[in-house]
């Protein structure tokens, strides 16, 4: 039961006998004070009011509040504002019951396909504007499609917010390749050092271990001999060995930042451009990791506490050896298919604060670059 008290101030002409009927009543007074004789202030339980009110009324007087409980004032202050209290929580349920759903579907094709096709086939799936997002299982949609349009190769469908985004890639028919016959030259594509030679047509300009410059001609378009030469569309191969280089000055940091184990959460929901939390707590570390987590509704916002710590020897030799590793993949990404790898030289020297990483990758190519 409540036990919230109201110290009020009561006025009446009749007061002996509204004190009376007020003391024959269940109401409670308490710490009674007469000012006059028709002035009395007093305190009741704030359960009382009601009755000691319309007992009041039934002989004129007046009631004034002099000091209200806090639980009851702001009782009082929710009571008369329930109805914005209310639509408050009504608005903020609707956003939610929105943001449950899909309301609009964004279809991107290429060429021969066109989005009505393929907004007409999931629709018959059941797919449409104010489907529920967890009806929609984007992975057996990427898989359904190709499956009935033999003109689709792949298709990636993602949900981002209240949109469906498919974006869908056609199957493309290879060129007709006309043979090109023109007379020609066989040029070096970049420097390398000759290793062999394989001639169909034409004649070859250079040996075995020549080192051959970037536009250097390997195989001229020219066959016969010096009294009957005649131009001709040079074919072969000039197998090299290559070199791929990388370079690269790098600094580690002398800390590094790692988590104690200590964190906290914040809640709130957007409306609007503002943010309204739900749990907000003063964030009072000194080095922290902020994460925020945007994939529902009510939005969450994570602090780390972190601390830092020196790199230990051992951590920096790995550190560097990571960076020698993506500078090697770096270039190895790019070579194409009959690219063979020979040898590959990783290094790194000290300079002062900072590292010199060298990658030396030795490889064995097809040298030719046609020219018309």
């Amino acid at each position: 039961m409540s036990r919230s008290t109201l110290r009020i101030k009561l006025s009446c002409v009749d007061m002996e006998e509204l004190m009376k009927k007020i003391n024959e009543s269940e109401i409670i007074m308490m710490d009674i004070k007469k000012e006059s004789v028709v002035d009395y202030i007093l305190t009741i339980y704030e359960k009382d009011y009601e009755s000691f009110s319309e007992l009041a009324s039934r002989y004129n007087a007046t009631i004034i509040s002099i000091k209200e409980n806090e639980f009851y004032r702001m009782k009082k202050n929710v009571l008369k504002r329930k109805s914005f209290f209310i639509g408050i929580v009504l608005f903020i349920l609707f956003i939610y019951a929105l943001s449950t759903r899909i309301w609009a579907i964004n279809i991107k094709t290429d060429q021969f396909v066109s989005p009505y096709e393929i907004r007409t086939y999931i629709t018959n799936l059941g797919i449409k504007e104010g489907i529920s997002k967890k009806k929609i299982d984007v992975f057996e949609l990427e898989k359904k499609i190709p499956d009935v349009n033999g003109n689709v190769v792949w298709v990636r469908a993602r949900i981002r917010g209240t949109e469906l985004e498919i974006t869908v890639s056609e199957r493309q028919n290879p060129p007709n390749i006309v043979k090109d016959e023109t007379p020609c030259d066989l040029l070096a594509k970049k420097d390398g050092i000759v290793k062999r030679i394989y001639t169909l047509s034409g004649t070859a300009m250079v040996k075995e271990g020549d080192l051959v410059k970037k536009g250097d001609v390997l195989i001229k378009g020219q066959q016969g001999n010096e009294e009957s030469l005649y131009d001709v569309k040079a074919e072969g191969s000039v197998i090299a060995t290559t070199f791929f280089e990388s370079i690269e000055d790098f600094e580690i940091p002398k800390y590094k930042r790692v988590r104690t184990g200590n964190n906290f959460s914040n809640k709130y929901i957007n409306v609007g451009k503002k943010k309204i939390y739900l749990k907000n707590r003063l964030n009072k570390y000194d080095k922290y990791d902020k994460i925020e987590d945007n994939s529902s509704f009510v939005k969450i916002e994570t602090y780390y506490e972190v601390k830092e710590i020196e790199y230990t020897k051992e951590e920096r030799e790995k550190i560097l050896d990571d960076r020698l590793n993506k500078m090697y993949s770096d270039i190895v990404i790019n070579f194409q298919h009959e690219i063979k790898i020979l040898n590959r030289l990783l290094q790194h020297d000290e300079l002062g604060e900072s590292f010199r990483l060298r990658v030396l990758i030795t490889t064995e190519e097809d040298l030719i670059e046609k020219v018309g």
